[in-house]
């Protein structure tokens, strides 16, 4: 029997290379079709934005006090119940979240009934957000289930979440493994709209004081000074800062580390003369707050130094006079240099003198004399730069 099939070897190439085309456009088509159905999809996985989150929280605390059945109808669909999930740590004006308020174990009740894979990140950001104000309570029913659902998907640093002792436990398995801190953030997943969360500032201050007490400081003490220079965030800086000034302190004056680390201060934080600058944050730890006023101490050391070293290498040029006074550095609390209008105009144009320049220098009379005022404890020293007219004391 014949099939009526023909064949032709010449027409064969052209032929196929049309179903190819033809194929690969439709190929291509349902996949462009696919990717604008995950792009949407993705762009609602993500965080809700502020009026969805507001409108999510007005309705949660509507339904909490009807109790866990006006919940669950409130709240009836898995797209409704991420929300909900993201709008955890929310909060309206000066009103607790969900996630701290007494109402948070409703919440993760219908969070693990409707659960997916695609919760662990709100579930985790909500955590990480309030890891210390969040009541005792709260911040364990959180740790709890995320360790029991999410304990698969992060793997071992599931424990870097779930234990209260999870930060350091991340800052020492980083060190350990020698691991950058900007590849360890990529590690914990540790996005832009984290670093500045509760967790994160407390994970940065115990990296930074565990680095500059370990091998290499130096090392980490530019890596990390890197890393908050990036960062622009007060919070931030404080936290990071601290330690990392306590580690330099005995670097060389005119280090190039040291003034870096000055100058982040003094941009982020301001003036370690200033009070309200150099108020703790208010949740400080004992030893954070420890370690901040030491290193508060220590920058404004570095400046009176600065301005020390100055006047006596410059416009004194006496150096025994020098270093008897920068043996007393860390006793100084106050000094003002007060000068002619000659030497205003060399110090006014000093980069490492500029900054404090209207605090802490001021006019004398005349062009021949110049003198520093120095204050310790109830002591006022007035040493004049000519040696002719000695040091007075008050």
């Amino acid at each position: 029997r014949s099939l009526s099939f023909s064949f032709s070897a010449a027409s064969f190439p052209l032929a196929a290379r049309g179903m190819i085309e033809k194929e690969t456009e439709r190929v291509l088509a349902e996949q462009k079709r696919r990717l604008v159905r995950i792009s949407g999809d993705a762009r609602d996985l993500g965080r809700p934005d502020a009026s969805r989150m507001a409108e999510t929280c007005r309705r949660f605390f509507l339904h909490a006090p009807l109790g866990e059945a006006a919940i669950f109808r409130a709240f009836d669909s898995r797209r409704q119940v991420r929300r909900l999930a993201w709008a955890l740590p929310y909060r309206l004006g000066e009103e607790p979240s969900i996630a701290e308020s007494p109402h948070l174990a409703l919440a993760l009740s219908l969070i693990e009934r409707h659960w997916r894979n695609r919760l662990i990140a709100p579930l985790r950001f909500a955590l990480l957000r309030y890891w210390r104000s969040l009541p005792r309570e709260n911040g364990a029913r959180l740790r709890a289930l995320l360790h029991a659902r999410g304990r698969r998907k992060l793997g071992e640093r599931i424990v870097f979440f779930t234990a209260e002792a999870g930060p350091e436990l991340a800052a020492r398995f980083l060190l350990e493994k020698e691991v950058p801190l900007d590849r360890g953030m990529e590690y914990l997943d540790i996005s832009d709209s984290l670093r500045d969360s509760e967790y994160f500032q407390h994970f940065l201050f115990a990296y930074t004081e565990r680095a500059m007490k370990g091998k290499n400081p130096l090392r980490h003490a530019g890596e990390i000074l890197d890393f908050l220079e990036g960062v622009k965030k007060r919070e931030v800086v404080r936290r990071g800062i601290a330690p990392l000034v306590v580690g330099c302190e005995a670097l060389p004056p005119l280090a190039p580390l040291k003034g870096r680390i000055e100058r982040l201060f003094r941009s982020e934080i301001g003036d370690p003369i200033d009070p309200v600058a150099c108020r703790p944050w208010p949740d400080a730890t004992p030893a954070e707050r420890k370690r901040w006023e030491e290193a508060c101490r220590i920058v404004k050391g570095w400046i009176t130094q600065n301005f020390i070293e100055r006047f006596f290498d410059k416009i004194v040029v006496d150096a025994d006079r020098k270093a008897f006074w920068l043996r007393y550095i860390d006793a100084i609390e106050r000094f003002k240099l007060y000068v002619n209008e000659g030497e205003r105009y060399h110090l006014q144009h000093d980069p490492t003198l500029a900054p404090y320049f209207e605090s802490r220098v001021g006019r004398l009379a005349g062009r021949q004399q110049n003198a520093i005022l120095i204050q310790i404890d109830d002591y006022l020293f007035v040493e004049f730069a000519k040696t002719g007219d000695a040091c007075y004391v008050y």
